[in-house]
């Protein structure tokens, strides 16, 4: 069974923190390889000036060339509408319905997730991976059950990257 990290974002721009996030999971949980997917169209940007997709969708492929664990995915770039996580996860899992997906995110945006499209359905479709930000610890598991519930805490492991103060 393949092991397919899921690193998602508007990437406006893409930056080194970005790549060492993907790197650092592909590394720590022995990853065969990592997707980067642009959002076309964020929901939590809606009213946020934001460069367009296919700019940014450039600018992803340009930063990850080279790094044969790293690859584009256009799961939400070909897909109209808002660009959710659930729907990213669920096409995802139709084109690659025996990997194991681990969805990359930051501590900041878990502290969020129970305002994300169906929670419960991301967890169940990946496991969740949540990254600390430069010059922060991971967040210990109490901290993500008191976010998250015990429920979806189950499925997430806290991961502690290589800090890069970069934005």
């Amino acid at each position: 069974m393949s092991k397919i990290g899921v690193l998602g974002g508007t990437f406006d721009p893409i930056h080194d923190g970005h790549l060492a996030l993907g790197q650092a999971a592909c590394d720590l949980l022995t990853l065969d390889r990592v997707l980067f997917v642009p959002a076309a169209r964020p929901p939590h940007k809606v009213n946020d000036r934001v460069t367009d997709a296919e700019t940014r969708c450039t600018m992803v492929q340009l930063a990850i060339a080279g790094n044969p664990s790293f690859e584009l995915s256009r799961a939400e770039l070909d897909r109209p509408g808002l660009s959710y996580t659930i729907d990213t996860l669920q096409s995802l899992r139709n084109e690659f319905p025996d990997a194991q997906l681990f969805l990359i995110v930051g501590a900041d945006s878990m502290q969020d997730f129970l305002t994300w499209k169906e929670p419960s359905e991301i967890a169940q479709l990946a496991r969740i991976i949540v990254c600390n930000r430069p010059g922060s610890a991971p967040p210990s598991p109490a901290q993500v059950e008191a976010w998250v519930g015990a429920q979806i805490a189950a499925q997430v492991q806290c991961l502690e990257i290589p800090s890069m103060d970069l934005s």
